[in-house]
């Protein structure tokens, strides 16, 4: 993960493209699923380990940024192609 893959998350954040709700998971408007980024590994070690999972911190930065960055070019079948 970059810099700019944990800027492009909080910027989802920032911006509504994703909304997190008091238990710490994301959920995008349209997406069937909540995403969980801490993963809580057993609790018969102490202390409990949690690990940081990367792919959907990742995920949601690349939609955000493709909704913040790029919504206008977004389609299918172009009319034009634009160079």
């Amino acid at each position: 993960m970059t810099d700019i893959d944990a800027r492009d998350f909080l910027r989802a954040l920032d911006h509504n493209v994703v909304a997190v709700d008091s238990g710490g998971r994301f959920r995008m408007p349209r997406s069937a699923v909540n995403e969980v980024i801490f993963w809580e590994h057993s609790a018969k070690l102490v202390p409990r380990p949690i690990s940081l999972w990367i792919e959907p911190i990742i995920t949601i930065g690349a939609v955000a940024r493709l909704h913040l960055d790029h919504a206008e070019r977004l389609c299918v079948s172009p009319k034009t192609i634009e160079r």
